[in-house]
């Protein structure tokens, strides 16, 4: 007689035996992270291409999919390095180490911050051996030390950079762009504009290049040539920096209503998401560009009530930018505040009269040299009378060629000391600089 069961009962068995192998397989794949695996190389790619949001939309799934990863954590570090959220880096950064990521890995990825952060003292050789020892992190070693020795107005240093990184990496428009900032700052605009456009020939997708490249090119009078320059940067996900150039080349070329569009729409997004649109293309938000361009456009217009508004708005933001002032002086005469207006132009053109002396000294300047007098008194006259970041960098730029110049130390100190209030580091950056000018 035959004990074997029915065909049907032995399907099911070998249906439940499959069932229970699949489950464990799924168990086994999400307990060791198998399946953030595929995220996290696309997070990586998008990483080396300098595509930071998209980085942290592959890294938000890796999380998804596998929870309490080190190297998802790992990575989400990198992504908040080069965002600039350190306190968020660091974080990650613990995480990662708590889960099992390499040591090593830890400390060389906060080299880099402190690196990219231009906190190069003491630590050449350090990064100089992360060098020598890339592993696969040659291009954002070279990026982290490069965009240090610019803060510190080392551009010698960071131009044999630049050519090193350009050679070993020949597709990568990183160091095209980053030479486009260096000679857009020392007002070489043809070169400048020559390297965006490198940048974009090898990564149509920079949104970086093609932000500056549109900046530029308003800039240098073409807002025809701007405009579509700018509406390919649009596709970034925080896109105010590009938006709002493309609105000054569309009143540039007297579309004035569409630009007012693209303004009052600008006008009602978040302040966080304008400055991570002005982070994500290399530069800080200074002020509330928004409001100075509207209060502007307002003012051509006409529409005086509506100019004083955001004129005010824009200077008590940026107290420090003499075209809104001016502005904002002409709004106030409008409107009818005679005398206050007649105070503010006075300011304002005492202050570009002191500032022509920026421009002569200026023009007989080698970046590469020290003219140790003439960099100090640019950053003096800068603290005096206009932009203070800008007045930072010069003054940054005395001490990268005369480390103990203790004028240069002491104007610093007194401008992180009026910044403490902002963030704790400021503080301690004034006691240092306070402490080398001799008079803590």
């Amino acid at each position: 007689m035959n004990s074997d069961p029915p065909i049907p009962v032995r399907r099911r068995r070998r249906l439940i035996v499959l069932l229970v192998l699949c489950l464990a397989g799924i168990g086994v794949v999400l307990w060791t992270g198998a399946l953030a695996r595929i995220p996290q190389q696309l997070a990586t790619k998008a990483l080396s291409a300098h595509r930071i949001d998209e980085a942290e939309g592959h890294l938000a799934w890796a999380r998804w999919l596998a929870t309490n990863n080190g190297e998802t954590e790992f990575l989400l570090a990198r992504v908040r390095r080069k965002q600039g959220q350190v306190d968020e880096m660091m974080d990650h950064l613990e995480t990662a180490a708590r889960l099992g990521v390499d040591p090593e890995r830890i400390r060389r990825e906060q080299l880099l911050a402190m690196a990219q952060a231009g906190q190069l003292q003491g630590r050449y050789d350090a990064i100089d051996a992360l060098l020598l020892d890339p592993r696969d992190d040659g291009r954002e070693i070279l990026d982290a030390y490069v965009n240090g020795l610019l803060r510190n107005a080392n551009y010698q240093a960071a131009g044999y950079l630049i050519d090193s990184w350009s050679k070993e990496f020949p597709e990568d428009a990183q160091p095209h762009y980053i030479s486009g900032r260096i000679q857009r700052h020392l007002r070489n605009f043809e070169s400048a504009e020559e390297k965006f456009r490198t940048a974009l020939d090898k990564q149509p997708d920079h949104f970086a290049a093609a932000y500056q490249l549109a900046d530029l090119l308003l800039q240098q009078k073409q807002p025809a040539e701007a405009i579509p320059v700018a509406k390919t940067a649009l596709a970034m996900k925080y896109n105010a920096a590009p938006t709002l150039v493309l609105a000054r080349s569309l009143r540039a070329q007297g579309d004035v209503d569409a630009a007012r569009r693209l303004l009052e729409e600008l006008a009602s997004r978040p302040s966080e998401e304008i400055a991570r649109s002005y982070q994500r293309v290399g530069q800080p938000l200074v002020g509330a560009p928004v409001a100075a361009e509207l209060g502007t456009l307002e003012l051509d217009s006409g529409r005086y009530k509506e100019a004083l508004k955001w004129l005010t708005e824009a200077v008590e933001a940026d107290p420090d930018n003499l075209d809104t002032r001016y502005s904002w002086a002409i709004a106030l005469r409008q409107s009818g505040e005679v005398e206050r207006s007649v105070e503010e132009l006075k300011r304002v053109v005492d202050a570009r009269e002191a500032l022509t002396e920026v421009d002569r000294l200026a023009d007989g300047l080698d970046p590469f040299k020290p003219h140790i007098e003439e960099r100090f008194r640019i950053g003096e006259l800068y603290m005096q009378h206009g932009s203070k970041r800008t007045a930072e960098f010069w003054l940054k730029s005395v001490l990268h060629f005369d480390p103990d110049h203790a004028e240069a130390h002491r104007l610093l100190a007194e401008y992180y000391e009026l910044r403490a209030s902002e963030e704790p580091e400021y503080a301690v950056l004034a006691r240092e600089h306070r402490a080398k000018a001799g008079s803590e």
